[in-house]
């Protein structure tokens, strides 16, 4: 190679790493910078009794062939464990087991012929082979057409209307048809749903990857967020943190592109202007430690408008208690954007707001049975994918030929994930890798 300056990843999420991951074995020289004290981004974890834990709750589908391949690479594959799920639904006031066909059949909220109708939709949008041919229309006319109305109105609309509020009636039906797929092709040959989770959390796998980047020369700056990726002559030539300017020859940005727009001041206003259309939800991540389980269930998803949560994700029935020395671990999941209370209000207001909520969907739970809690906020969790939302993504190239982008906007339709962000990041740093050498 030419020019001896690393190449800057910028991001120390699954996707920064990936990028150095690829770049390191192309024997590209690289150098990651992170804002966090910590490495893996949305897949971070916090120490918990009995070890780590993750701070927004995460697994694997046994369809995620990027990330099994990449743990097979590391030597971390026989640390992976498949784990039967769970899942339930609240609705009416009363939460519903939906972990089966028999389940469904049961599901007295919908009618008989609505609980077929359902079942059918599942089955339908996994059969479906170009989601992209859905762009132009919204979940809810695609979900309308394809199980009624009283489907619609009963699980899908609290659902959407729960994440997404003002732009609930807007969201991409294709990004909605993947999100089924994706959950759909995860149960087993008994239509049961069966999840991948390691021994030791997510922190065994992002730990695993670091070492490995570590031992290939890969420099990584933590707790370095980067102010600038300055210019000269219409090319990236150097990063500035708050500690620090280093010279590079060339800049992978895997940040949120609000992040990305504001420490690229040189980028052209017409590029800026079509990247402020892309917008963000941010979620509010309640994890509380319990004396006792909730519930059996994994997975419960909140199609109860007044309920301030849109998923109820018991993680210790995925992963043993054991792990954490007996205690059950609950994530509580609220999309919001910087203005929801649940956003600004201290951690104290946001378990107090919480709890009651709690209490009505398990009436037996108390609050003495809260051992230990935590809030964990992030402003740029889900890009809002509205209908069309395919003319809004961006290039890996930018209008500065040696400054790249990779971020979670980019693997529309499917929803986000760390399978996904590993493919972009192997992808672009072969990009990366091909523009350098030339």
């Amino acid at each position: 190679m030419r020019n001896q300056d690393p190449v800057a990843v910028i991001g120390g999420g699954v996707g920064g790493l990936s990028v150095a991951y690829e770049l390191a074995r192309r024997q590209v020289p690289c150098v990651i910078f992170e804002a966090d004290e910590t490495l893996g981004g949305l897949c971070g974890t916090f120490q918990v009794p009995g070890g780590r834990l993750e701070k927004f709750y995460h697994h694997w589908f046994n369809s995620d062939y990027t990330i099994l391949n990449l743990l097979y690479e590391l030597g971390l594959r026989d640390k992976l464990e498949a784990r039967a799920s769970r899942t339930g639904l609240l609705t009416g006031g009363r939460i519903h087991r939906l972990a089966t066909p028999w389940d469904l059949l049961r599901f007295r909220p919908l009618s008989p012929w609505n609980r077929i109708r359902l079942g059918l939709l599942m089955q339908r949008a996994r059969r479906e082979t170009d989601s992209l041919r859905l762009d132009k229309l919204t979940a809810r006319e695609w979900l309308i057409s394809m199980a009624g109305a009283q489907v619609f109105r009963v699980v899908w609309e609290p659902l959407l209307r729960g994440k997404f509020g003002p732009d609930a009636d807007n969201i991409s039906a294709a990004w909605f048809c993947e999100k089924l797929k994706l959950r759909g092709g995860s149960r087993d040959g008994g239509a049961r749903e069966q999840l991948l989770y390691m021994r030791g959390g997510f922190s065994t796998f992002i730990d695993g990857l670091a070492q490995h980047l570590r031992a290939a020369g890969v420099a990584i700056h933590a707790n370095s967020p980067v102010s600038r990726v300055a210019t000269d002559g219409g090319r990236v030539t150097a990063i500035t943190t708050p500690r620090e300017t280093i010279n590079v020859c060339g800049a992978v940005v895997t940040t949120a592109i609000p992040p990305f727009l504001k420490m690229c001041p040189d980028l052209p206003a017409d590029y800026r202007q079509r990247l402020e259309q892309v917008r963000y939800l941010g979620n509010v991540c309640i994890v509380l430690g319990l004396k006792h389980a909730l519930s059996d269930m994994y997975w419960i998803s909140v199609s109860e408008p007044s309920f301030p949560f849109v998923g109820i994700i018991e993680h210790t029935n995925l992963d043993s208690p054991a792990a954490y020395r007996g205690m059950h671990f609950v994530f509580l999941s609220r999309y919001a954007n910087k203005n929801d209370l649940f956003f600004t209000g201290s951690k104290h207001e946001v378990i107090g707001m919480a709890l009651p909520h709690l209490r009505r969907a398990f009436p037996s739970f108390d609050e003495r049975h809260v051992a230990a809690s935590f809030v964990h906020r992030t402003p740029y969790a889900q890009p809002i994918v509205t209908r069309g939302y395919r003319d809004l993504i961006p290039e890996m190239t930018t209008p500065i030929p040696n400054l790249w982008l990779s971020t979670m906007t980019q693997i529309y339709p499917q929803d986000r994930g760390t399978n996904y962000a590993i493919q972009n990041g192997r992808h672009v740093a072969g990009m990366v890798a091909e523009a350098l050498s030339s």
